[in-house]
């Protein structure tokens, strides 16, 4: 019922906020019905990347990515799981079928999950650049097509721009995670990149910050700036309603400026404190205005 439907939203608020302040704040500028389904979807992501990041075991990750699967095609039947981010899920179809409009295609919550799965597996995700944007868009890219579809938006221009704000935020997202991810002996940047910089796997675990770490570092970033780029020229090919689904494009931007700002050491103090280097009444404000104009 209603008091089960606010529980299950409440608790995906509260994941959200704890685990990605600035996906919160964008959130929190939305419609009631467009804010739901982007916290649900959001807590979704967050619940599939610690599946897969969940201790050293490569088989109880995929157990717990599997369940998800399976949970993903019971929300979309209306028949979600007793666990509140399945259940928010299950209200973004039910919602669908209440306004009459086309369900939206689960298959991108899928594609999310196998990324994860492909992650877990260690089949290639870091071997290049490229494959790092594959993964980029399998996961942000995904979600925000799934949000875009979930809306009603079907629409080619929106379609481009997405796919390219994807990429910029899984890149910015890795950015985001490179020294916790390092610290904990994980390998989360192009192993092409390091190659051409001369980086050893072992200095990078030590926490060894070398020209040639932060070369890399930069090439990451500054891909990640093309592809933010790129959507934001694309910005009058989406349709004003759907706009405000891209909002996450500002705090990427301010990320990727306070990078830069300190030398695309993602080590530096400033980018490790809670904030990363971004003052969130700045980035809150910065939203704001721009879902005021229908800009991003």
């Amino acid at each position: 019922g209603a008091g089960g439907r606010r529980r299950a939203l409440e608790y995906c608020a509260g994941e959200v906020r704890r685990g990605e302040a600035w996906a919160f704040l964008c959130a929190a500028v939305l419609e009631p019905g467009e804010r739901a389904r982007v916290l649900a979807t959001r807590a979704f992501a967050g619940e599939a990347e610690r599946a897969a990041l969940s201790g050293r075991q490569p088989s109880l990750a995929l157990m717990r990515l599997r369940w998800w699967r399976d949970a993903v095609g019971r929300s979309a039947r209306g028949d979600a799981p007793d666990q509140p981010v399945a259940r928010a899920l299950g209200e973004v179809y039910a919602d669908a079928a209440a306004a009459e409009r086309r369900a939206p295609n689960k298959g991108w919550l899928l594609r999310v999950l196998q990324a994860r799965e492909r992650e877990v597996q260690g089949d290639g995700t870091w071997t290049s650049l490229e494959a790092l944007e594959r993964h980029a868009e399998a996961t942000e890219g995904a979600l925000l097509h799934f949000n875009l579809e979930a809306a009603g938006h079907i629409d080619a221009g929106a379609d481009h721009a997405a796919s390219h704000l994807g990429k910029a935020l899984g890149l910015c997202r890795n950015l985001r995670g490179t020294a916790p991810q390092l610290q904990a002996q994980r390998l989360c940047l192009p192993a092409d990149l390091c190659g051409k910089h001369c980086v050893e796997r072992e200095a990078l675990y030590g926490g060894e910050v070398s020209d040639g770490f932060l070369e890399v570092v930069w090439e990451v970033a500054s891909q990640a700036k093309l592809h933010l780029d790129e959507a934001r020229r694309l910005a009058p090919e989406v349709p004003a309603a759907a706009r405000p689904l891209f909002l996450p494009a500002v705090p990427a931007s301010l990320y990727l400026d306070a990078l830069e700002r300190h030398n695309f050491n993602p080590f530096d103090r400033a980018l490790l404190a809670d904030d990363r280097g971004v003052s969130g009444l700045w980035a809150g404000g910065l939203v704001a205005w721009h879902k005021f104009f229908g800009s991003f």
